[in-house]
């Protein structure tokens, strides 16, 4: 043809020049597998050649392990999991453990230590002490702090749990299992044992806060304390009662299935749908399904309703009766299962392929 001229270079290569405004240009990119491209396709993190001779000598990416995805430099590390294997993510440059710093899993094992046991000779003490109460703010007193000494306990308890967690069973291949554990029941009774009790520690300071003050405004009037009565003994029980099941009211209403809307975090598929990358959350999950289905008349579906459509749509296709997904539940936003007061955006992500 007229417009392109054919050469043989020294490594027996085909090059083709076209040309172009009176000049003959080298446009075309010969893949190993001898097919051509455009140079404009090369080092465009797409594999054009089929063999991904375009992209493996580029320096502008990077190539997940299964060697069907190129990202951008600026996605490795970046938060965002995209590779199927988690390798953007979970490598020596940025990967991560329940625990992260020697530092902090020090402070987990020694503080949780030290909780666990001089709160549970407190709680034996006190125990011991409450008999030998005769006086009303005496006992007022010692059960507080008996109730203080409990919600600390079951804190050190869970630092105790969490740090063994981290040392003996997953240590550096936290990252790339890390769904296994925020979907697990262990992480969401974690959560539920710090939770309760922290909030068990903070009603009980509070009451023996108030009752120190109200010591201290009694002992300026030189009146004789008062014995503790039954009616008194009768208030402390239900008080604790009170205090006890407050706590752990707080702790387990957000793994009630009624409130999944509130407090689920999203969904981890099964390895099988390509579809989802790591934890998809709600919006991602009604995006996917709007793509499949068209326009959905919500914005943001119900967790109910889309475990109901990918059922449907993962169940036939992947012949996945059941267990094609799981739940993130509250506690699993982090590796340390903690309760979050305020939304944390980005804690765990995911991509949609």
């Amino acid at each position: 043809h007229h417009q392109r001229v054919f050469t043989l270079v020294g490594n027996s290569a085909l090059t083709f020049l076209v040309r172009k405004e009176r000049a003959y240009r080298n446009d075309f990119f010969l893949c190993e597998n001898n097919l051509c491209i455009d140079y404009i396709r090369v080092c465009d993190l797409v594999d054009d050649c089929g063999d991904a001779t375009d992209e493996n000598s580029c320096e502008n990416h990077f190539l997940c392990p299964d060697g069907t995805q190129f990202l951008p430099l600026n996605q490795k590390c970046d938060g965002t999991i995209d590779c199927k294997d988690f390798s953007d993510e979970c490598n020596g440059e940025c990967s991560k453990r329940i625990v992260s710093g020697g530092h902090y899993r020090f402070f987990a094992w020694f503080i949780g230590s030290f909780a666990v046991v001089f709160n549970l000779e407190s709680m034996i003490c006190s125990l011991k002490k409450l008999k030998d109460c005769e006086k009303s703010l005496q006992l007022s007193n010692r059960t507080m702090i008996l109730l203080i000494s409990l919600g600390d306990f079951c804190v050190g308890v869970y630092l105790v749990a969490i740090a063994a967690i981290d040392t003996f069973v997953f240590r550096e291949t936290y990252c790339t299992h890390q769904f296994s554990w925020l979907t697990s029941l262990k992480c969401a009774i974690l959560g539920c044992l710090n939770t309760f009790g922290s909030q068990l520690s903070v009603f009980s300071m509070t009451s023996l806060s108030i009752c120190r003050l109200h010591g201290i405004g009694t002992a300026n009037t030189y009146s004789t304390p008062k014995a503790a009565s039954v009616s008194t003994k009768v208030f402390l029980c239900l008080q604790s009662f009170f205090f006890i099941f407050t706590a752990l009211t707080i702790a387990v209403t957000p793994l009630l299935n009624d409130l999944e809307d509130y407090f689920v975090n999203g969904l981890t598929y099964h390895d099988s749908i390509a579809l989802f990358i790591g934890m998809v959350d709600k919006r991602m999950n009604t995006k996917a399904l709007s793509a499949t289905y068209g326009r959905m008349k919500d914005e943001v579906l119900s967790w109910e309703l889309i475990n109901k459509m990918t059922y449907q749509l993962f169940s036939h296709e992947y012949n996945l009766a059941s267990g094609f997904h799981r739940r993130v539940h509250f506690y699993g936003n982090d590796g340390v299962c903690l309760f979050i007061f305020t939304a944390m955006m980005g804690s765990v992500c995911s991509s949609i392929l």
